[in-house]
């Protein structure tokens, strides 16, 4: 197929407010040096960067699952400096990782837990103090009718599916309850042609729907079509944040590297 076949026209309404803010900064490692940042509602924020540019740390920083030095991390307005993984996804904010066999799912266990993982404390997953196993059996249905899982066998361990319905049981948690922002960490890698049109088209519909939506990828073409805008990382610092009327090759590949060997 051609590239640009596989991208969803991009015609986005202008942004909404600011959900997520960045301000100076700095993990404890120093993977994330004097960053700042914002994201606003219905946008698709692109984070650009070599392998180990930063990019990544960011958002995990942002998330609570990287430890943060000095900086400030707003979210929705409120200082979430010191915020777990489990408040974040509470709040409304998650974050999918790069490694789904790693950091992503629960290999050994069956799609419908994975899928359900991020909203047990929520109807129709959960009701009163218990677990609601008819609930959730039945919106992961809808979910796997959803993303076209296949098998359509949410009881099967994920670790038997194909790695694009293993991503797609993972990307379902953004659909399990209600979110104002969703990170998605190299949301293909690993992935055929058919399944990565897949994504992109659901990416775009969460943020058509008002959802304010960052995609951390190495994949340049990724970041041109999808982005609204973008933040190019190089060593830990952002180089350059690039309008979508800007985002060329050119521009962002100008910027992966430090700034006099480019030149």
């Amino acid at each position: 197929r051609e590239v640009g076949a596989i991208f969803p026209e991009l015609a986005l309404p202008p942004p909404g407010e600011v959900v997520l803010e960045l301000d100076g900064v700095w993990t404890r490692d120093e993977c994330v040096r004097d960053v700042s940042l914002t994201v606003r509602r219905g946008e698709i924020v692109g984070m650009a960067g070599l392998v180990g540019s930063g990019k990544s740390e960011a958002m995990q920083a942002a998330f609570g699952a990287m430890a943060v030095d000095r900086g400030q991390v707003r979210y929705k307005g409120k200082d979430v400096l010191a915020q777990s993984p489990g408040k974040a996804i509470r709040s409304g904010f998650i974050y999918l990782p790069a490694d789904r066999h790693v950091d992503g799912l629960m290999m050994m266990r069956s799609a419908r837990e994975n899928m359900s993982l991020a909203a047990l404390d929520v109807p129709p997953f959960r009701t009163g103090i218990f677990l609601d196993r008819g609930g959730e059996r039945r919106r992961v249905a809808e979910l796997a009718d959803g993303l076209n899982l296949s098998p359509n066998k949410p009881e099967r361990a994920v670790d038997h599916f194909s790695g694009g319905n293993q991503q797609k049981a993972m990307l379902a948690r953004a659909l399990s309850r209600d979110l104002d922002l969703v990170v998605f960490d190299e949301p293909t890698v690993g992935v055929d042609v058919g399944t990565r049109a897949a994504i992109y088209r659901f990416i775009v519909e969460l943020a058509e729907a008002g959802t304010a939506v960052v995609i951390v990828s190495s994949d340049l073409p990724e970041i041109l079509n999808l982005s609204s805008r973008a933040y190019v990382f190089y060593r830990g610092t952002i180089q350059a944040e690039l309008a979508q009327a800007e985002l060329t090759e050119e521009a962002v590949l100008a910027n992966f590297f430090e700034k006099d060997a480019a030149e």
